[in-house]
């Protein structure tokens, strides 16, 4: 089961005869013979060749440590290194030392005669050169002070624990990381949110390990503060089955997070992290697998240990719930509040400069320059600034060359007006309702050559109809459009809208949400409409208030002969057909000026008069709107057999001559009767 001395290989034997020798002389041995010899003990050198060329190899259960552990005892211990391990040790006097002779075999890993107190501060973990030491090194520290084990399990959980008068670490500000444990245990009740202290959560587990049991008290979600992690947050790490347990007398208290069972509620172990953070590269830390946050970690006695602070926030049974299922990580973010004091004489002007702008109520950034606070003018972003003070950029006006290569109705801008409830007649903002019931309209405006086209509607709804007739009305006169900009209504977008642009292969294109800058075509061409409009109702006010719809119509065909400085003082006409407007082969005549029409039925008999009384109301073309004297009806006319009479548009300037609407009357010319 063991390898005798005969079958050391040279170099080992050498370095123990070099080292025996020193020792027996009182001189200080050397380190590499100690760092050979110790590493073959524990299997560090898993493969070395012996005297006789023989391959010697020691496996798991052979290991000489593994060997000594069998023979329990630390006599037995001891007289196993001298007497077998050790054979050509000839005292025979340090062969039959009494149990507490030990001093002789540890000389043998000692580097002087002296105490261990001594061997402890120059060599032990609490020494400045233990994190440089090698592996081999620090394997010779633990032979130096060999230790009893005995770890059973049962049921559930195992876990490591040492007697001692002293605690393994400090427990007020620290907590163990355990890769060993089962389950995440500590002596303190302190360290629960809530315990469930009955019989069947008592009985679910117990512990056992080094020195014997110990007393399960309860159940519950064990938590923990940390002081910060990485990146400078305050979290809570929350195993929710923890459990409080009561040590036996001698034995030291603790509180251990077992990681095997945290890694499965999101936070894992890393030792020497290379991560993102590279402030902690070369560290041992855990991280959350969800978030990638990291906690340092720090090493007390030989054990791996998180900081922490008391929880001082409420954690909702909720959460523990969710950890549990393994719906978020173990580790909890919290909001704790915290009291800074400042001194602002160690501050930096860039701090001072920040400091001044919340002081002085987020003012502009050269405020604080100017008064003389600070020399540096911020150039950053602020949140509050942009909810209090935010400023909508400007709005350039669109250049209208951009779209004058473009043919006609190219490209056109769609946008409505009316509807709503507002005016003096509920239903809609125009005042009531128009001839036939139409509340609003479309205007659908083209920038190449600045023509308005205009739709009435009842309803939006219509929208998909009224689209349709304006696409076959343009194809007729051999123009096509490919472009549509429309804003987000959602009758604008609409399935019925997408199938007949589709069908006359036009691309609807929305503007941005709440943002009308972007269809400033169609919102001034609403604008130019009611200019227009609003002049013609308020030169024929004997007219009845619903005819603002046939006003809306007929001053989209007066605009389309009116010169357009943008447009080098070309109308609208103009640009499409290249031609001058000629105003009387297009019949523009007075909106709402009294005219006679011949009727379509004739006179009543051969003795009759042949004309009928009526106002001019605009034109469709080819025909003229016409209402008739009773003002209950409107017809269409042919331009042949209408006479509108202007004389009376031609008295005062501005029209101040006009009577009242009370007092409106036509003589038998049909002019105008004072």
């Amino acid at each position: 089961m063991h390898n005798s001395a005969g079958d050391l290989p040279p170099e080992i034997r050498h370095a123990i005869q070099c080292h025996v020798q020193l020792v027996e002389e009182g001189k200080r041995p050397s380190q590499e013979h100690i760092d050979t010899v110790r590493r073959y003990e524990l299997g560090l050198d898993k493969q070395a060749v012996t005297s006789a060329e023989k391959s010697v190899s020691f496996k798991h259960r052979d290991h000489p440590e593994r060997l000594c552990r069998k023979r329990c005892g630390k006599l037995k211990r001891e007289k196993y290194y001298l007497e077998e391990l050790y054979p050509f040790v000839e005292s025979e006097d340090e062969a039959t030392s009494d149990v507490d002779d030990r001093d002789h075999l540890m000389t043998m890993y000692s580097t002087e005669e002296e105490d261990n107190s001594d061997y402890d501060s120059q060599y032990g973990p609490s020494s400045p050169g233990w994190l440089s030491m090698t592996s081999a090194q620090r394997a010779i520290y633990h032979a130096r002070t060999p230790r009893e084990s005995n770890v059973k399990c049962e049921k559930e959980a195992t876990v490591m624990m040492m007697q001692g008068s002293s605690d393994l670490h400090d427990c007020e500000s620290t907590v163990g990381i355990d890769t060993d444990a089962a389950l995440s245990i500590s002596c303190f009740e302190s360290d629960f949110l809530w315990l469930n202290k009955s019989k069947e959560a008592i009985n679910s587990s117990s512990i056992n390990g080094i020195g014997g049991g110990v007393k399960v008290l309860g159940r519950g979600p064990m938590a923990c503060g940390l002081k910060k992690t990485a990146s400078g947050k305050m979290a809570v790490l929350i195993d929710p089955n923890g459990m409080l347990v009561a040590t036996k007398k001698g034995m030291s208290d603790f509180r251990a997070f077992g990681q095997q069972h945290m890694k499965t509620l999101g936070v894992r172990l890393i030792q020497i992290y290379d991560g993102s953070v590279k402030a902690m590269h070369g560290e041992d830390v855990l991280e959350c697998i969800y978030t990638k946050e990291v906690i340092p970690l720090v090493t007390q006695k030989k054990i791996l240990m998180l900081n922490t602070t008391p929880v001082n926030c409420h954690i909702p049974s909720d959460v523990v719930d969710e950890i549990a299922k393994g719906d978020r990580s173990a580790l909890v973010f919290v909001d704790t509040p915290s009291i800074m004091l400042m001194n602002e004489s160690k501050l930096t002007d860039e701090q001072l400069a920040r400091l001044y702008h919340h002081r002085l109520a987020h003012p502009a950034d050269d405020v604080p320059v100017k008064m003389g606070l600070t020399k540096t003018r911020l150039n950053e972003d602020c949140l509050c600034c942009d909810k209090a003070k935010f400023k909508v950029q400007t709005f350039k006006r669109n250049d209208p060359m951009i779209h004058q290569k473009n043919p006609p109705f190219w490209r056109i801008y769609v946008d409505g007006y009316g509807a709503g409830k507002k005016g003096s007649t509920q239903g809609s903002s125009m005042g009531g309702p128009s001839y036939e019931g139409a509340v609003g309209g479309f205007v659908l405006v083209d920038p190449s050559s600045g023509t308005l086209r205009q739709k009435l509607y009842a309803t939006t709804e219509q929208f998909p109809a009224i689209l349709h007739q304006f696409l076959t009305d343009i194809e007729s006169e051999h123009f096509v459009c490919k472009e549509m900009y429309v804003d987000t209504h959602s009758v604008n977008l609409s399935k019925e809208v997408e199938d007949v642009a589709a069908m006359f292969q036009t691309r609807i294109v929305p503007i941005s949400a709440g943002t009308p800058q972007e269809l400033a075509f169609a919102e001034s061409g609403v604008r130019n409409l009611g200019k227009l409009s609003r002049s013609m109702m308020q030169n024929a006010p004997h007219l009845p208030r619903w005819s603002w719809g046939l006003a809306d119509k007929y001053a989209t065909y007066v605009h389309d002969v009116l010169p357009q400085k943008s447009k080098g003082d070309k109308s609208p006409f103009e640009m499409r057909t290249g031609k001058k407007p000629n105003l009387k082969d297009l019949h523009i005549k007075v909106w709402g000026a009294p005219c006679s029409y011949a009727p379509m039925g004739g006179a009543e008999h051969k003795r009759g008069q042949l004309t009928e009384r009526g106002y001019f109301l605009g034109m469709q073309w080819p025909m003229c709107l016409v209402l008739t004297h009773a003002k209950d009806k409107v017809i269409n006319v042919s331009r042949k057999k209408i006479r509108v009479y202007e004389g009376s548009y031609i008295g005062k300037p501005g029209g101040g001559d006009l009577p009242s609407v009370d007092s409106l009357k036509l003589d038998d010319f049909g002019n105008i009767d004072e």
